[in-house]
């Protein structure tokens, strides 16, 4: 068999497999806006783990998708959006995209995302506030982890010294962004908007530190962006 060939055999696998994941997607996400959540649940296992493929890869990001999907109030645009996030998670762990570490910080931006969105919506000014700011900061930082676990075993240049000590250093930072956070007097929209572009500030330098990809160029257009959303979300932000 040519080379041609294989390569026309392995994209019309793709195609039919990226088409099936779609369905399970479009299922999960139906499932969990009709039924109730240990339905969705059950749902989300069953076509995670089977058939068996490297379930072990993604575990982590998986479990905290869940977590996600259990504590956000069941609406359309939320099971759109939860429907994408599950369909990447199953082209992640069947290895059908190309650029996976791309996938993957995506992947796991985006659950930080509506993690420190649910904290500020739900919790924000609850007493317990500390302890579970403590803990959806602890639930991020395992997912720093889980996604430098996924690259160990791929051929990437990394600073591997750092991969146990970065998780750690997610997890305070945002924790204390949280914090702050809490006591800035606007709505759970900004908090949740300023919080996380300061995360994706430090997240973006941290891992550009350990995958060797970080330069004076890179550092400069990351701060004038960040800091530049940051000024303007304040200033347009509604104060109390």
């Amino acid at each position: 068999m040519s080379n041609l060939q294989i390569s026309l055999k392995k994209a019309v696998n793709n195609i039919f497999h990226s088409k099936w994941f779609i369905l399970k997607a479009v299922i999960f996400g139906a499932s969990w806006l009709f039924l109730p959540w240990w339905a969705s649940f059950l749902v989300a296992i069953y076509f995670y783990f089977f058939p068996i493929f490297h379930p072990d890869k993604l575990l982590i990001t998986f479990l905290a998708f869940l977590f996600l999907t259990a504590i956000q109030k069941p609406d359309i645009l939320f099971a759109i959006v939860f429907s994408i996030v599950f369909y990447y998670i199953l082209l992640v762990k069947d290895l059908l995209l190309i650029n996976r570490k791309f996938a993957m910080e995506t992947l796991t931006l985006s659950i930080s995302f509506f993690l420190i969105r649910d904290f500020f919506m739900n919790y924000g000014i609850e007493k317990w506030n500390l302890i579970l700011s403590f803990f959806f900061s602890a639930i991020v930082g395992l997912l720093v982890y889980g996604m430098i676990s996924f690259f160990k075993e791929y051929n990437l240049e990394r600073k591997d010294n750092l991969s146990k000590i970065i998780p750690w250093i997610m997890f305070f930072l945002l924790w204390e962004l949280i914090l702050v956070g809490i006591f800035i007097p606007i709505n759970f929209i900004y908090q949740s908007i300023i919080v996380f572009i300061g995360f994706t500030f430090f997240y973006e330098l941290i891992m550009g530190y350990f995958w060797n990809e970080l330069s004076r160029e890179r550092i400069f257009i990351i701060s004038s962006a960040l800091f530049s959303l940051m000024v303007l979300f304040l200033f347009s932000a509604p104060w109390f």
